[in-house]
């Protein structure tokens, strides 16, 4: 066996050095198989051959890839045959009128319609209820304006007061003579405070319109939001309570999905407090009491308009659910109602609800 860490070429059951033919074979691709091969060959087994000649092969087949330009490299990475992958590049998504061949819903026909009456039934900006959320927003966001300035105020009510006083060293020195007539003196060391009139009459302004601002204005705008509050709650209520139909609703009452809409006007008003707290739902508003109240009249109105509600109706909350920004599905899951199979089945002019998401894609409109 070879020693001394030299390669060498196995040939015939003799020993060489591998630098010659190394040498001779540089930037080839059989120098790099070469070696390896013979090696392997002088007088070893012929499984060990087998394993040389599979090594080989793969050596080339690395070598080749190395020098060969990037497209036909990623050609080689891909899985797909380059006919295949041909024909991926050429598929095209199916047409409407192919579609209509694999699935019959005689609500598409009418899809263009749905999508208008939709979008009408949105734009509520003159409705009574917007109105009077609209006005409950602008006052609690006048409540958070004088909140932000009260906080100011303290801070600077602070650090006015803190410079009113200042403390200085001072130290006062006094000399004399002692009985043995030798003269002597004394340091004394002390603070002293020093009062600022300027800073003390900032202060005593700040003082002043932080008052007006936590007694007066604050005040004024909390009763203005709270009886914001309390008129959205009055309508709602005689919302309610106005139509017999609504009064009979148990709040655990089942959940419906009749065929025919419903024209009635406490249902279609209904359907227009709803679009208008959505739109209010998409505003990207901050202040948190605002928030809750509004989900808490949402939901309120979306369960009842669940216990009257048509196809339709799931439909049209589920588009004002998909509109929405992301974080509904936090608090809004139980708006979504599985219509149960046996109304579907038992009125064949139903699609199946996974069917009827085919017109979903025109109604995500922003409109707020």
């Amino acid at each position: 066996p070879p020693c001394e860490g030299r390669s060498v070429h196995a040939e015939r059951g003799k020993y060489r050095p591998a630098a010659a033919s190394l040498g001779e074979a540089t930037n080839s691709v059989e120098a790099m198989t070469a070696v390896p091969q013979r090696l392997l060959e002088a007088a070893a087994p012929a499984e060990t051959v087998q394993l040389a000649s599979q090594l080989s092969y793969d050596m080339q087949a690395t070598a080749a890839a190395v020098a060969a330009p990037p497209t036909a490299i990623m050609d080689m990475q891909s899985p797909v045959p380059p006919s295949v992958a041909h024909d991926v590049t050429l598929m095209r998504p199916l047409s409407e009128d192919e579609l209509g061949q694999l699935y019959q819903n005689p609500l598409l026909a009418h899809n263009e319609g749905f999508v208008r009456t939709f979008l009408d039934s949105c734009r509520q900006e003159r409705h009574p209820l917007a109105e009077l959320v609209g006005g409950y927003l602008r006052h609690r966001l006048s409540l958070a304006s004088i909140d932000n300035e009260t906080k100011s105020l303290k801070a600077e009510y602070y650090r006015q007061r803190a410079g009113a006083w200042t403390m200085e060293d001072a130290s006062v020195t006094q000399g004399a003579k002692c009985l043995c007539r030798r003269g002597v003196e004394y340091t004394h060391y002390f603070k002293q405070c020093k009062f600022n009139h300027d800073m003390a009459f900032e202060l005593n302004r700040t003082m002043k319109t932080l008052r007006d601002a936590s007694h007066e204005k604050r005040s004024l705008r909390a009763y203005e939001a709270q009886l914001a509050w309390l008129h959205i709650e009055q309508y709602l209520y005689d919302l309610v309570e106005s139509s017999p139909m609504f009064r009979s609703i148990r709040e655990d009452g089942p959940v419906t999905a009749w065929a025919v809409m419903s024209q009635s006007e406490d249902i279609v008003e209904l359907r227009n407090c709803v679009s208008v707290l959505f739109g209010f739902e998409r505003r990207p508003i901050t202040d948190e009491v605002f928030v809750k109240h509004l989900r808490e009249w949402t939901e309120r109105m979306v369960a009842l308009l669940l216990r009257v509600a048509t196809l339709s109706d799931h439909l049209f909350i589920l588009n004002h659910v998909m509109r929405c920004p992301a974080g509904i599905a936090r608090w809004a899951t139980s708006f979504l109602q599985v219509i149960p199979p046996q109304l579907v089945h038992e009125q064949a002019s139903i699609p199946h609800p996974t069917g009827v998401m085919v017109s979903y894609s025109q109604y995500s409109q922003p409109l707020m």
